[in-house]
């Protein structure tokens, strides 16, 4: 029995003067016939779909390739203009990005007034409410540890964190220990 392959080659014209004589000898069967007939008309329906989707993007492509050639051009004979000096561009930058530096630094300062506000001047009764809050369970897991960290504030609603480590392991591919996969 041909492959399909060895069927497509030879519709391409890339087997041997021998390898063609199999083919061609095989062809008198009607089922290998067939097969051929087949992918001949498959051949000819992927040659004409690339060559479709070839002739659509030529016009991109040659646009894509003039505005590179433009970029590229020819080098300039005229003198490149000498850099402004370094305080120069530093007000340039400031002067473009101001509104982004003001914005960032009111929201810094509204952020840190409204946690000193929230805190009552310090993070420690967060920190403590949390931690008298907290439960913590073991959890069993193959090839390693985990906790499950529950964290609840005054209404009761809260937060589980799940936190699994994974068991160091030998530097081992899985074919030499019999096992494979992730945990």
């Amino acid at each position: 029995m041909i492959s399909d392959e060895k069927l497509m080659l030879y519709l391409n014209g890339e087997l041997s003067r021998e390898e063609c004589r199999d083919v061609e000898r095989a062809l008198t069967e009607p089922a290998v016939q067939a097969r051929v007939d087949a992918l001949a008309q498959l051949r000819e329906v992927i040659v004409a779909r690339t060559q479709a989707v070839a002739d659509e993007a030529e016009p991109q492509l040659a646009a894509m390739w003039e505005r590179v050639r433009v970029g590229l051009g020819p080098p300039s004979k005229a003198p490149k203009p000498a850099r402004a000096p370094l305080w120069g561009r530093v007000r340039e930058w400031f002067e473009a990005y101001r509104g982004h530096m003001l914005t960032g630094a009111f929201a810094a300062a509204a952020g840190a007034i409204l946690a000193v506000l929230v805190t009552g001047g310090g993070g420690h009764a967060i920190q403590s409410a949390a931690a008298q809050a907290a439960e913590v369970d073991s959890l069993e897991v193959l090839s390693g540890s985990g906790s499950v960290l529950h964290l609840q504030d005054d209404t009761g609603a809260g937060t589980t964190v799940v936190w699994i480590t994974p068991d160091e392991q030998p530097d081992e591919t899985p074919a030499e220990t019999g096992t494979g996969g992730p945990i």
